[in-house]
């Protein structure tokens, strides 16, 4: 391995907001590997400065840091630290090398390392340890986990550490985030839940913060996955309704609030709706629908053969293709239609909030498919719908007030993270 320190193109907005005056920093990139055509995907993740005055963004880091062939893999950003990790590949070469860069966001102190053998994809997580910060790999070459801080210096994980990563869960747009942590239920008389190291189903240590088993030890021996380990809250997704296309489906989530230290049940609308953690207790996402695919029976944890398609259109269909499939195949990669239409997903254009103390729930109608929440903080959502960002105050944690347009770029499309440094 090769540690490099590079300077990074972003486009980064920052935004004035007063009276703290504090600075918005918005990340855009397409984590889309449709392999077909993929060497049209050498999409830079790019980080932008939102001007308030201007009511624009201005780029202030394109990761543009070699001549040779990159395509991005994974994008991650800690809005709690104000760090930011990518994981880019160079595609021709042979062997998988593999560049992971680690931006800090608070001094834009920005590191990278280049390994020669690859990263695998199952087990990249975030762990606070008391000597730093790291974000933890596994090395294809040896199949070992290794962590990184932002000084590019490694150190050793087992499988056992995985109970302290701290995960913040997926974006709620259609691209590949892999921000979770897989578990599996065996069939014992506890029904204990064990971390599982990817779909192989190698089965790792327990879990050290079991939920009560009559919470979920109706449903046998089955992947589930850890979706939120923050400093709020553990969220652990156990099933989902069965697709049937003429209403949204249920997402099952069990929740364990660090606060009261105690274990609940949630439903979620939409069958494969995201879930993302953000600042005091607020988990938000995108509410999102299995449109097309093959049957699958939780029971056997298995799938039928069984396929279906409901032909479902996203709201908004005709501001986005117009417009976006110019660009289709260009510098902005592959338009939200192809993508969602690539998962089989459907996009009502509901976004929602929810607090994991309260319980209180908020959900609005943005009518627009194309649309995701980028952050939640100081009372404030920040949302994007189709190539707008939209700022609203959250009221009594029950409605949202005061809606005000940020910014309506093209260049938004492609936004899916957001920081706000003070």
């Amino acid at each position: 391995m090769r540690k490099l320190i590079l300077s990074i193109s972003l486009f980064v907005a920052g935004l004035q907001i007063c009276p703290a005056k504090s600075t918005l920093y918005l990340v855009s990139g397409e984590v889309f590997d449709f392999y077909e055509r993929i060497e049209e995907y050498t999409k830079r993740p790019i980080l932008f400065e939102h001007n308030t005055e201007k009511q624009s963004i201005d780029t202030l880091l394109l990761l543009n840091t070699t001549s040779q062939f990159l395509t991005l893999q994974s994008v991650c950003l800690y809005n709690t630290f104000g760090y930011l990790i990518t994981i880019q590949k160079f595609f021709y070469e042979g062997g998988e090398p593999t560049l992971l860069t680690f931006v800090d966001l608070n001094t834009m102190q920005t590191s990278s390392i280049r390994i020669e053998k690859g990263i695998s994809s199952e087990s990249n997580l975030f762990f606070i340890s008391p000597d730093s910060i790291y974000y933890c790999v596994e090395l294809m070459e040896t199949n070992k986990e290794k962590g990184f801080n932002k000084n590019m210096e490694m150190k050793d994980f087992e499988p056992k550490d995985f109970n302290y990563a701290y995960i913040q869960g997926n974006v709620g747009t259609p691209i590949y985030d892999r921000e979770y942590l897989i578990l599996y239920n065996e069939k014992t008389n506890n029904y204990a839940l064990h971390i599982s190291k990817g779909y192989g189903l190698k089965i790792g240590p327990y879990l050290e913060i079991q939920p009560p088993k009559e919470l979920y030890n109706a449903y046998p021996p089955a992947l589930k996955s850890v979706v939120v380990n923050d400093f709020h809250s553990m969220v652990i997704s156990y099933d989902d309704s069965k697709p049937v296309g003429n209403r949204l489906g249920e997402y099952y989530c069990i929740i364990y609030d660090k606060l009261t230290k105690n274990w609940y049940k949630q439903i979620f609308k939409g069958n494969a709706t995201n879930v993302r953690s953000y600042d005091n207790g607020w988990v938000a996402g995108t509410i999102i629908d299995v449109d097309r695919g093959e049957h699958y029976d939780s029971k056997t944890a298995l799938y039928t053969g069984k396929k279906f398609d409901f032909k479902r259109k996203s709201p908004g269909y005709e501001e986005r293709v117009p417009i976006f499939y110019e660009f289709t195949d260009g510098i902005w990669g592959d338009c939200f239609d192809e993508r969602m239409s690539y998962f089989g997903h459907y996009y009502p254009g509901l976004l929602y909030l929810f607090n994991v103390h309260t319980k209180d729930y908020i959900e609005w109608d943005t009518k627009q498919g194309d649309s995701e929440v980028l952050l939640v903080q100081d009372g404030y959502v920040y949302y994007r719908v189709n190539t707008k960002i939209l700022k609203s105050t959250i009221i009594d944690n029950k409605r949202l007030l005061d809606t005000e347009l940020l910014i309506d770029d093209e260049r938004v499309r492609d936004i899916h993270w957001a920081y706000l440094k003070k």
